[in-house]
C-alpha cells in the first residue's frame, strides 16, 4: 500500500475499502483466535463506519460531492499487518483535512484501529 495519496477521494476510498476488508475478516474468522477476531472486527466495522460516514458527509458539505471509488476488496491473510499499514496510511494523509472537527473524527478512527490492533495482538 502506498502511504501517500493526493486526494481525499482516494483517502476515503481506502478507508471504505478497509471496512469491507474487516467485514470479510469478521465473516471468515476461523481457527485459533478466531472468536476475538470475529468480535473485534465487527466492533471496528460498526463503530468506524458511522464515524467515516460523518467525515465524508461533512467534507462534502464543505467541498461538494466527491467522486469516491472503493478499490476491489478480497480477503488476504495478515490482518495485523494490514491494520498497521492502514494506521500509517491514515496518519500520513490526515494533513489534507484542515478543520479540527475533521481531525477529531480521524482521531476516533485511529483510536478504533488501535483498539482493534490491541485485541488482535494480545487477546487471542
Amino acid at each position: 500500500m502506498d502511504f501517500k495519496t493526493t486526494s481525499k477521494e482516494a483517502f476515503f476510498g481506502m478507508l471504505l475499502h478497509s471496512l469491507d476488508y474487516y467485514r470479510l475478516c469478521h465473516l471468515n474468522a476461523t481457527g485459533h483466535g478466531s472468536y476475538v477476531e470475529h468480535l473485534a472486527t465487527e466492533e471496528f466495522y460498526n463503530k468506524t463506519s458511522q464515524i467515516l460516514d460523518k467525515l465524508i458527509e461533512s467534507t462534502q458539505g464543505i467541498e461538494g460531492l466527491l467522486q469516491i471509488e472503493i478499490p476491489k476488496t478480497s480477503l488476504v491473510k495478515g490482518i495485523e499487518e494490514y491494520s498497521s499499514v492502514l494506521f500509517q496510511f491514515i496518519e500520513t494523509n490526515r494533513v489534507m483535512f484542515k478543520y479540527s472537527f475533521q481531525q477529531s473524527l480521524i482521531d476516533e478512527i485511529q483510536l478504533n484501529l488501535s483498539l482493534l490492533n490491541y485485541k488482535l495482538k494480545y487477546l487471542k
